[in-house]
């Protein structure tokens, strides 16, 4: 972590690339980030798809997320929300947080999938019990804006999916794969309290 020594981005990028090419998964991961973020090297969102992919064939839950969110706009990559939906729903499968937060945000708004606020507060919740931190206090909070506009039997329904989901998502590559035919990408804009989970 460098401590007691200045840092060295490019030191690290070289490090990380020996690492990464050895096959070390984080080592993978990182430089996926440093090459999406420009941190030592210039921006390039090729060479970090690239990265996160080789992190997640490895199923590296958060790589799943990071590829996701270069789909949701990024200088190198062309904007397709179905595609981040898709790779959010794989890291989803993995239990990673950020993954089912980012499942709730599509549904919430809209985007790769037809708008469902029941679904997106499934998700949140989901989400809320995997994460920690900050990632658990936004679905905390994104799952209470979306239940405001939800009746009790609403959110009754979103509560069973969401039991409905842990109980079964473990042997669940055909749930994933009934999740990604059943969702088309719809247009729609978000309702103003949708807002506030961004």
């Amino acid at each position: 972590r460098g401590e007691g020594v200045p840092r060295d981005d490019l030191a690290a990028l070289g490090w990380l690339s020996r690492a990464a090419e050895q096959g070390l998964t984080e080592a993978q991961f990182e430089l996926g980030v440093m090459h999406r973020d420009g941190v030592g090297t210039p921006v390039n969102g090729t060479l970090a798809m690239h990265w996160f992919e080789r992190a997640a064939a490895r199923d590296v839950p958060h790589a799943f997320n990071a590829i996701g969110e270069m789909y949701l706009g990024h200088q190198d990559v062309a904007q397709d929300y179905t595609a981040a939906l898709t790779w959010f729903l794989r890291g989803a499968q993995l239990d990673d947080a950020d993954s089912l937060y980012n499942v709730g945000v599509r549904y919430a708004l809209g985007q790769g999938v037809e708008q469902d606020e029941i679904e997106a507060y499934k998700w949140f919740d989901l989400a809320a019990d995997a994460g920690i931190g900050e990632i658990r206090s936004r679905a905390v909070r994104a799952r209470q804006a979306i239940g405001e506009g939800l009746m009790p039997l609403q959110v009754s329904k979103a509560k069973i999916g969401a039991r409905e989901w842990l109980r079964v998502h473990g042997s669940a590559s055909a749930s994933l794969e009934t999740l990604l035919r059943r969702n088309r990408p719809a247009r729609g804009t978000a309702l103003e309290r949708h807002e506030r989970i961004q």
